[in-house]
């Protein structure tokens, strides 16, 4: 009964084995990848979310500058009627 086994694994124990080894390798290679997935992805939405800070804050120093008085005299029309 024990050669049987023995003559058993001597033919296939080595490749199930090796398919093991190669699974678990595979695996933690996936693993690794899927980290990096998530932390290129983290860093891509960082970035997106500070360009549209940058925006806004781009578009509210325009709204600034339109909305600024272009002259002495409006400046002190603005500040005479309280709107400034």
């Amino acid at each position: 009964m024990g050669s049987a086994i023995a003559a058993w694994f001597a033919e296939k124990g080595a490749g199930l084995l090796l398919g093991a080894l190669a699974k678990l390798a595979l695996d933690a290679w996936q693993s690794y990848r899927d980290d990096q997935a998530r932390q290129d992805l983290g860093r891509a939405q960082a970035e997106a979310e500070q360009g549209r800070g940058t925006i806004a804050a781009q578009q509210a120093e325009l709204q600034a500058q339109a909305d600024a008085p272009h002259s002495a005299d409006e400046a002190i029309r603005r500040l005479e009627e309280g709107s400034a």
